[in-house]
């Protein structure tokens, strides 16, 4: 993609400190992989900061939002969300098989990575505002993280949580995981994606290939820790229905979205 027409690079935050922003869709595992990566030693990732929404659509100060989204972070890592004054009652609507991870033996070093995991919220921002969005990206340079569930899994939390019909939520799944995705590859080189299935199946593989990506170290202590805690989570799906399938299928084939979802067979 040419960037000519976006402006010079105008970064602000600390040049030791690089942000990373979440793209996708709700209910794909972005707070778990959020929570994991701010429980690093060398990350700070809130859940749900809105530092995207803030800087292009309410044209806030980049440098104002990044030190807050900073801030917050580190709050939510020492209290951990199930004490967090404002998330607890959403965890336990929203994620209530949540297990909160044990950090007493984790201390913050020395920090590289400052992120927001409100993937959902910030592809929302790019659909409304793209040309402001793609500027930032480009004047920013951000890491970019995308996690990718099965859609008919990740569109039922949906219908769960947020008492949608089942086709509103896999239109919603499907729409806003290939625009994302879409995105993602205009700026490839910032660019990571996984999936939520290997997450939680081949936790310790993804997270190494994640921080390969930001160009951390895998801290061993850390890395046990979210072992024993992914581990120990519910990894039972129920079978699709044949009309759930086909539903799928179709907004599949809609947004030409066969090149992200062909991992998952039953529905291709």
């Amino acid at each position: 993609m040419s960037l000519g027409l976006f402006p010079v690079k105008t970064t602000k935050y600390p040049p030791s400190e690089k942000l990373l922003l979440f793209f996708g869709s709700p209910r794909t595992g972005s707070t778990l992989l959020g929570q994991i990566l701010n429980n690093h030693p060398n990350m700070l990732v809130a859940n749900e900061y809105r530092f995207l929404q803030k800087v292009v659509r309410n044209q806030a100060c980049v440098e104002q939002q990044f030190y807050k989204l900073r801030k917050t972070a580190l709050k939510q890592f020492k209290t951990g969300l199930k004490k967090d004054s404002y998330f607890s009652n959403k965890l336990s609507k929203f994620q209530s098989q949540w297990i909160e991870f044990d950090n007493s033996l984790l201390e913050k070093q020395d920090i590289k990575i400052v992120g927001d995991k409100k993937a959902g919220g910030n592809t929302l921002i790019y659909i409304e505002q793209p040309t402001k969005t793609k500027r930032f990206l480009a004047n920013h340079e951000p890491y970019m993280l995308q996690i990718i569930r099965h859609p008919i899994n990740a569109a039922l939390s949906a219908c769960k949580a947020f008492d949608l019909e089942y086709e509103d939520a896999i239109k919603d799944q499907i729409m806003r995981t290939t625009e994302a995705y879409r995105l993602m590859q205009e700026f490839q080189i910032h660019s990571h994606f996984v999936y939520y299935e290997d997450l939680i199946n081949d936790t310790e593989n993804v997270l190494n290939g994640i921080m390969a990506f930001l160009k951390l170290f895998t801290d061993e202590y850390w890395m046990k820790s979210v072992l024993t805690s992914v581990n120990s989570s519910n990894k039972v799906t129920a079978p699709f229905s044949e009309n759930q399938r086909s539903i799928a299928r179709h907004y599949i084939d809609r947004y030409q979205a066969n090149d992200i979802f062909k991992k998952y067979c039953d529905i291709m």
